[in-house]
Order: structure tokens, then sequence, then C-alpha cells
């Protein structure tokens, strides 16, 4: 699969979303290279031989580069923080999720050394961003401004400021400027799927090997390979 890449064999989204996020989430291109790609048939469509665990794990890291992209894209909308947390947790739980999968595939191709990847991490920042998220749900926010920026409570004084009357005469002390919190919260998350990410790629290898990953994946009937197209249900925002 030499010479495979996200902006010759990608999608319309990979190819359109690649050149900016591929600073942010380099990994995403050798991963889909690796798990992603060689699970399509000539048609250029998921095949239906395929163990449904490989094409969920393929789906969940598809959803997980879009929210991250939509994150990136709004992340200087300021008037608008809600959808930046709400792209950011659907990313870390689409990223969960990957982890997951792929535990449960290795496990099963290695079963006595499966050592799983602790996703856990990835738990903690859809639990802290989701924190942020309700916090300024609907565009009802307790922030504060002084000299013309947004401030929010910084993640340990969030329960203290759910009174909006405490924000009166509050202490700028407890606050961080909005967009550092937003781009604090995506370098967190970007940095926890290149480690995780890594130690998927790390161990694929040993799975691949695996006789039983052969009955998961077994050969195409045919070589052929075209672009896939993929139809995003109409609950999925872009932009």
């Amino acid at each position: 699969m030499n010479g495979l890449n996200l902006g010759d064999h990608g999608d319309a989204e990979e190819r359109g979303r690649w050149p900016a996020l591929r600073l942010h989430f380099p990994l995403y291109e050798e991963f889909w290279r690796l798990q992603v790609f060689p699970l399509r048939g000539a048609n250029g469509g998921i095949r239906t031989d395929i163990d449904g665990r490989l094409e969920l794990m393929a789906q969940e890291h598809y959803k997980c580069f879009l929210s991250l992209s939509i994150a990136l894209g709004n992340l200087n909308d300021e008037a608008h923080p809600e959808r930046i947390f709400s792209s950011l947790q659907n990313a870390g739980n689409r990223a969960k999720q990957v982890v997951r999968y792929f535990n449960d595939i290795r496990a099963e191709c290695i079963p006595a050394n499966p050592d799983p990847i602790d996703a856990e991490p990835l738990a903690d920042f859809c639990r802290d961003i989701a924190d942020y998220r309700n916090y300024v749900h609907e565009d009802v926010m307790g922030m504060i401004e002084y000299q013309q920026r947004r401030y929010l409570p910084k993640p340990d004084r969030l329960d203290q400021y759910r009174r909006w009357s405490r924000l009166q005469n509050a202490n700028l002390a407890d606050f961080d400027p909005l967009s550092g919190i937003l781009r604090a919260q995506f370098d967190r998350l970007t940095a926890l799927l290149d480690y995780h990410w890594h130690l998927m790629l790390d161990r694929s290898a040993q799975v691949f090997a695996s006789p039983r990953f052969a009955q998961l994946l077994p050969p195409p009937p045919a070589q052929a390979h075209v672009m896939q197209q993929i139809a995003l249900s109409s609950n999925v925002r872009l932009g």
C-alpha cells in the first residue's frame, strides 16, 4: 500500500480538511492507510465479509477526524464556544471508541498478551469538556468581559460561578481568557490522540500477523480499489 495518501485516495471531506488538520492529527493518515483503506472492496465501499468491529472502528476514526476538524475551524469563534466544546467532546468520545474497538480486536488476535491501551485519559478529557459544554449550553453563558476580552472560569472554579450573580465583582484570577481555554483543550486532545494512535500503530503489526486477524479480514475477492463515497447522516453538521 505504498503511495496511499489522503490527498489522492481520501474522500472529499478528508481531502479538503487534511491540509489544515495534518499538523494537529498527523497519525490519522497512517492509521487510515493501515486499518481503514484495506476494508474497501472492489466497488469502493466497505466490504460486507469483514468483522463488524473493523468497520465500526473505521467509522469512529473518521468521525473523530471530522469533529476535530470542525473544532479547529471554529477555534476563533468566541461568540459560540458551545459549538467548539461540543465538537471536542464528540472527537474525544469517538477516539475513545476507536481505542476500545482496537483493544477488543487485539485481545482476540493475541489472547495471551492483550496489554490493552488505557482509554481512561480520553474519558477524563470528555468529562472535563462536558463541564464546560454544560456551562455555556445554548449560548447562555456565565462569562465576564474585561478590556474587550471574554473570560471563563478556570476548571476548578466552574462550580463557584454557576450562579451568575457571583460574576459580579468576580476575581479575575479565577478566570482564563476564553480563547486560551479553547486552544488549551484542543491541544490537550490532540496530544492524547497522538499518544493513543502511536500505541495502536505500534501494536498493529503483531495483530496483522495473527492467524485470527486473517479471519476477521479475509483476503479480498478482487484487488481493484476505487474511491469510497461516504454519505453522512443528516444529523452530522459540518462547517
